[in-house]
């Protein structure tokens, strides 16, 4: 019997600078692999999505909006190792929502960073058990399902309300 390997390629995605900055001091500060790590929290995000497939979708007008206030931020050009099976989850739930690529890979790092609380807020007397520490904390931090879709709702998936504003 012969399996296959999932296959990883690489993918191009516009995202905020502040937030992919941010993003990679934090695994630097932890000592964890960025790449596995994007791809953890963009599937980390996508099967929240996939949980919550009663939320309304993107009309179009909300699209472009939502797109416009992506292209306003400071862009970069940011290259991922992904693998085929996240980047089909990626499109099922893009279509599904009508969200762009760009959109959703920003949203799952941003969230990431949120929840891991910054280095200088915090006093350890042991500096090497930091990033345990600073994992364990982002326990505490994590949103309950209710609060964290009302941030989808907000941020990503805003659905029809656009169209009454």
């Amino acid at each position: 019997m012969i399996f296959m390997k999932n296959k990883i390629s690489s993918r191009y995605f516009k995202i905020d600078r502040s937030v992919y900055e941010s993003f990679c001091v934090l695994c630097d500060e932890l000592s964890i692999k960025k790449q596995a790590w994007e791809r953890y929290f963009i599937a980390y995000e996508i099967d929240f999505l996939f949980r919550n497939l009663g939320m309304a979708r993107n009309t179009d007008s909300a699209l472009n909006w939502l797109e416009k206030q992506h292209n306003a931020k400071d862009l970069m050009k940011v290259s991922m190792q992904i693998t085929d099976e996240l980047i089909n989850d990626i499109d099922t739930v893009c279509s599904r929502f009508n969200i762009t690529r760009a959109l959703l890979v920003d949203f799952a790092l941003k969230r990431a960073c949120e929840r891991i609380p910054p280095i200088k807020k915090l006093s350890v007397q042991r500096e090497d058990l930091l990033p345990l520490y600073r994992l364990e904390q982002s326990f505490n931090n994590r949103l309950t399902q209710e609060e964290r879709r009302k941030v989808v709702l907000n941020e990503l998936v805003i659905g029809n309300r656009f169209r009454n504003k």
